[in-house]
């Protein structure tokens, strides 16, 4: 396997993924889907909320894992890893999540 690129490591099924930053196309196409990510409730989402985390999460995963499939997220994403995978996304990616300070104000 080829080097993976730096980002935050996350559990899914028992095993470590290493999230990498979303890059700058994909921030761009995806950009109303990142931003509804910042209200996402997994106990209350509906289909268009998770297709939307799925998306952005398959995306960023894709970076370094380009085999793995939305389906198989379906199977290893879970109510206990949900939030720590939207942070790692977030952290890796350099966002600053909502009420937060930016650097320097």
């Amino acid at each position: 396997m080829a080097d993976l690129i730096e980002g935050e490591e996350v559990s899914l099924g028992g095993t470590k993924y290493t999230v990498p930053a979303l890059t700058l196309g994909q921030i761009r196409r995806m950009k109303d889907k990142i931003q509804a990510l910042a209200t996402l409730n997994p106990m209350t989402a509906d289909d268009g909320n998770f297709n939307d985390f799925l998306d952005v999460v398959h995306a960023a995963l894709g970076r370094n894992y380009p085999d793995l499939t939305r389906e198989q997220l379906v199977d290893l994403i879970d109510l206990r890893n949900v939030k720590p995978l939207m942070q790692a996304i977030v952290n890796a990616s350099g966002f600053v999540p909502a009420g937060e300070a930016k650097a320097g104000n």
